[in-house]
């Protein structure tokens, strides 16, 4: 495409997509500086140190990855069942394009996380399966494999192959799901960390952060048998958002039920009321309002709650990871030491802000990519099926 016909093509976008357009350039041209200060300055500028060495980009990445197995374990058991807006190939192949997205940009966060990116390949070069994070980077390279065939699968008129991988990949996507919560659950000496709940939570938050994302991504149905898109994620999104809150609540009241509970849950209030967002902040946008829109009968009202599910619930996963980080052993190590590097006050700062808005840039660029390819090939297979029935 020449620059004239790319010109003309922004003009006649609409003032929506123009302003998307704009917002997407600050982000990148925003996200960008900030990449330059990871690279120039590596943890200098961030908010976390050696007490506290996991901040926002860790919990971007557990988000990432719930949104991802969410979107895919929702849009494909919609196309395997026929559900009204996800039974052609088409939106399947979206679904894909949809969890690459927001997968990739998720896997980039733990890895900018890393002091030395470049050890990240150890875990592959030379793995350990008996831990969690191993497990789950296999997992995500598994993962990405069968999509990728799924996809590729999907562009064949008919295939015996394709539900298989589809199945498979619903397991996957549910096991790091389920592996993110167990890597948190596993580790006995934070007591906070320690258990049963956060695997649970991290599932039910996968589900219900991904009918939010279809909800605020889904298509009206014009002139289409593929139906309504927004049907399905809206009634899950109105069960999971209860369901998640009724853990939490269960999990902060079963606390006190074992010895020295009450004791730790007071000291990690205390700790993530001065690291983290607000708690009640969660409960009302990511909960109450959101729940209140999807039961209302306006579409933009479906829209906005599933943007506020999808973002809010951020904040569930930066509390997972921050609550078993404080020195609930050891409360006289705060002030032991004095060292900008060694406090547990945990704030992300303005480059760790900057970084997040760069990693959503980079989640848009792909679904927006992958869309025009599907697209591409969509059109011109169906010129080449008239070329030939001509």
């Amino acid at each position: 495409m020449n620059t004239k016909s790319c010109c003309l093509g922004i003009v006649d976008m609409s003032w929506r997509a123009k302003l998307g357009l704009l917002l997407w350039l600050l982000f990148l041209s925003v996200g960008l500086f900030g990449l330059w200060e990871r690279m120039t300055t590596g943890h200098t500028l961030a908010g976390y140190g050696s007490y506290v060495p996991w901040g926002l980009w860790v919990a971007l990445y557990f988000h990432g990855a719930g949104l991802a197995a969410g979107v895919f374990i929702i849009g494909v058991l919609g196309f395997l069942t026929d559900a009204s807006g996800y039974k052609e190939k088409g939106e399947l192949r979206r679904i894909i394009v949809l969890s690459t997205a927001v997968l990739l940009p998720g896997l980039w966060s733990v890895g900018l996380d890393l002091g030395r990116m470049e050890r990240g390949l150890n875990i592959f070069l030379s793995p350990g399966f008996t831990s969690m994070m191993t497990i789950n980077a296999w997992l995500y390279q598994i993962y990405i494999f069968v999509m990728l065939a799924a996809w590729l699968l999907s562009w064949r008129r008919s295939s015996d192959w394709l539900k298989p991988f589809l199945l498979l990949g619903i397991v996957l996507s549910a096991a790091f799901a389920l592996g993110s919560g167990l890597f948190f659950g596993a580790i006995k000496v934070k007591p906070e960390w320690y258990g049963a709940v956060w695997p649970l939570l991290t599932i039910v938050s996968a589900i219900t952060t991904g009918s939010a994302l279809l909800l605020l991504l889904h298509r009206n149905p014009v002139d289409s048998t593929n139906g309504d898109g927004a049907a399905l994620p809206r009634r899950i999104a109105m069960v999971g958002i209860p369901v998640y809150f009724g853990i939490d609540l269960l999990h902060k009241a079963s606390e006190s039920l074992y010895p020295g509970g009450s004791e730790i849950a007071a000291q990690t209030n205390v700790w993530l009321a001065a690291t983290s967002i607000p708690g009640w902040i969660p409960w009302v946008f990511g909960g109450v309002l959101p729940f209140l829109l999807l039961s209302s009968s306006r579409r933009s009202g479906w829209r906005l709650a599933g943007f506020l599910v999808a973002f809010v619930f951020i904040a569930g996963r930066l509390k997972l990871v921050l609550a078993g980080q404080p020195p609930l052993d050891m409360p006289a190590l705060v002030s032991a030491f004095q060292s900008d590097r060694l406090v547990f006050a945990y704030q992300a700062t303005a480059m760790e802000l900057r970084v997040a808005l760069l990693l959503v840039a980079l989640g848009v660029a792909i679904y927006v990519v992958g869309g025009w390819i599907n697209l591409t090939i969509t059109t011109l297979l169906k010129a080449k099926t008239q070329i030939g029935g001509n």
